[in-house]
């Protein structure tokens, strides 16, 4: 009896240890908070976002921002998260200035009319009108009127900037007026050579041998057919490759290697051409790939 009260207080006092025991669990929670994603631009570098504007900058308008206006575009991005719609609203403003359009008519005078410059094609109106007043003094009406022929073509080309800005032309206007004009013919002397440049400055590729001696028979004013169509002089020839669609899928291609130095897809190509025949512009193209995250670099 004297070793039995010993161990059932023991025995007591355990157990009531074990019954004020309390477990305690931990449990962890996984909440999601709406919009708490980061800002796009925070892991684009500035000097990525200011690569972009002054690639744009160079490639529609010929010139780099300033300061000011780089800064400007640069923080309006930022506070946008580089949404397409801002790049959007900076490409379309470029397209919009008159800059845009002399850059183009730049470098088609350089691809078709040997980088002829405005004074250049002024001074051989001059030139020509000269000649007129000469003729007419000289009861030479015929003369005269091919002259004045040939200085409203020139008319034409140094128009063309404005003309296609305030939507006298489309595209098609443009280049026609490229390709019949004084110098165009200068350069690419005699039928065949027209039409061998025509082929390789309006679709890309030199004409085949029927293409070839039908296009000369029309140039030179007799009935023929080009493409299917038919025609009877210069003009028409003109004519009928700028309404090609192998003409939309030149001015695509040339779209694409020189605003992403590649040529585009089948698909791409195909949708372009649609799109650019449609509008009869190249502006939506080039803002679908100015605004592209291949272009942009982000």
């Amino acid at each position: 009896m004297l070793y039995r009260a010993p161990v059932a207080l023991i025995l007591i006092l355990l157990l009531a240890i074990a019954c004020k025991k309390e477990t305690t669990e931990i449990l962890h929670e996984n909440v999601v908070v709406e919009g708490n994603q980061p800002p796009q631009h925070a892991s684009v570098p500035t000097l990525t976002i200011e690569n972009y504007i002054t690639k744009l900058y160079i490639d529609l308008i010929g010139l780099e921002p300033d300061l000011t206006t780089m800064n400007n575009h640069v923080q309006q991005l930022k506070d946008n998260d580089l949404s397409e719609t801002v790049r959007e609203q900076i490409i379309t403003d470029l397209q919009d200035e008159r800059a845009y359009y002399q850059q183009f008519w730049n470098r088609t005078a350089s691809d078709m009319l040997d980088g002829v410059t405005d004074p250049e094609i002024q001074d051989q109106i001059n030139t020509f009108l000269f000649i007129i007043q000469q003729s007419k003094a000289n009861g030479d009406t015929l003369n005269a009127y091919y002259f004045e022929q040939e200085v409203a073509k020139l008319s034409n080309v140094l128009a063309a900037t404005t003309d296609w800005q305030n939507g006298i032309i489309d595209i098609r206007g443009f280049y026609q007026r490229f390709a019949l004009n004084y110098f165009y013919d200068e350069i690419n002397m005699g039928s065949e050579n027209f039409v061998i440049a025509c082929f390789e400055n309006l679709l890309g590729r030199l004409p085949t041998a029927s293409e070839l001696d039908n296009g000369v028979t029309m140039v030179d004013g007799f009935p023929s057919q080009v493409l299917r169509v038919d025609g009877n002089d210069k003009i028409d020839l003109v004519d009928i490759l700028t309404n090609s669609n192998e003409f939309y899928e030149r001015l695509v291609i040339r779209t694409y290697q020189q605003l992403l130095t590649r040529d585009p897809s089948t698909g791409e190509l195909s949708l372009g051409a649609a799109q650019v025949q449609a509008t009869k512009d190249l502006k939506s193209l080039q803002v679908e790939l100015l605004k592209s995250k291949e272009y942009a670099g982000f």
